[in-house]
């Protein structure tokens, strides 16, 4: 068996659920114009604590977009998917979406890659997640995710581990079961 790649760590962060939180927590951070800025500000700086909680070698982000949810097969599947989470959802769209933007630029020329469904596909920030924990943890490299999304505890094994930042804790595979009450063979099912 290979030796385990400790030094090429990729750190994937779940830009969607970073940019929810960020919009949250800094709501009303304005620039010298009035402009909100709450979004921008509170994603590099979050985003920044974990660059340096994790020191990975490698980082991504990935991002839902408008698109990715409104061409989504998953709809076609099961017509009430996510139907639950609009209504729920009271934060102005149009705001949100431009300061999103902003950080996308900024991630662009701080050479962070950036990965979103541009043109409809269907794809969502977490089949990303998926592919790329997938893919780089099948050659014995580390991964850490970082979302509070429970679907990934299915993606957990001995070189991928979850960072919830609501719970903030690391969930591992021994320690899936205590945290999230189902081990990762058991999070489809759950």
């Amino acid at each position: 068996m290979p030796r385990k790649n400790l030094d090429k760590m990729l750190l994937i962060i779940d830009g969607s659920n970073l940019a929810h939180r960020a919009y949250s927590k800094y709501e009303g951070f304005k620039d010298y114009k009035g402009r909100n800025v709450g979004l921008i500000y509170g994603f590099l700086k979050i985003l920044q604590s974990y660059i340096i909680r994790f020191n990975p070698k490698y980082l991504l982000v990935t991002f839902d977009t408008k698109e990715s949810k409104s061409s989504n097969f998953r709809n076609e599947l099961l017509g009430s998917y996510k139907i639950h989470r609009e209504k729920n959802l009271k934060f102005d769209h149009e705001d949100f979406t431009a300061q999103s933007m902003v950080v996308k630029k900024i991630l662009k020329y701080l050479n962070v890659p950036v990965v979103w469904d541009s043109v409809g596909l269907g794809h969502e920030s977490d089949d990303y997640i998926g592919y790329f924990a997938k893919e780089h943890s099948k050659w014995h490299n580390k991964v850490t995710i970082i979302s509070s999304d429970k679907d990934f505890c299915q993606l957990i094994n001995e070189n991928v581990k979850i960072f919830n930042p609501f719970k903030s804790v690391l969930i591992l595979k021994r320690n899936c079961r205590e945290v999230q009450g189902y081990s990762p063979a058991e999070c489809v099912d759950y």
